[in-house]
């Protein structure tokens, strides 16, 4: 299970909100909450904002997002399945450090994901 890193919402800039939106709903469970042509909030089952993606024109800023992994089998289940939604993995082999790995999500933003407990196995 992958968690944001952070007790405020995520905001991710983009000039293509329903891709990028996709691709998060789907990496971290969220569902679509209000949603238009500009702007997409994701939100958790009790219905809090945990991501917001807003449309900007470029150039626009990469943002670095990091996500919690309960152990060191979970980072490495999270990058095959980030991957599998459009990720890419900017190393080979991963996770090059056991309980962290890195990929880049598909607006090219860059996505930690640290293991919280077992990260020394």
């Amino acid at each position: 299970m992958l968690a944001l890193d952070s007790d405020e919402p995520c905001v991710l800039l983009t000039d293509h909100v329903d891709t990028l939106a996709d691709f998060w709903s789907k990496a971290l469970h969220l569902a679509v909450g209000d949603a238009d042509s500009d702007r997409a909030e994701l939100v958790d089952d009790g219905r809090r904002v945990q991501l917001i993606v807003r449309r900007v024109m470029p150039p626009r800023p990469q943002s670095r997002i990091r996500l919690s992994a309960f152990d060191t089998q979970d980072v490495a289940a999270a990058v095959e399945r980030l991957i599998a939604f459009g990720a890419s993995s900017p190393r080979t082999p991963y996770p090059s450090t056991p309980g962290h790995a890195v990929v880049i999500d598909p607006d090219g933003n860059t996505v930690e994901i640290t293991a919280t407990v077992g990260s020394d196995d």
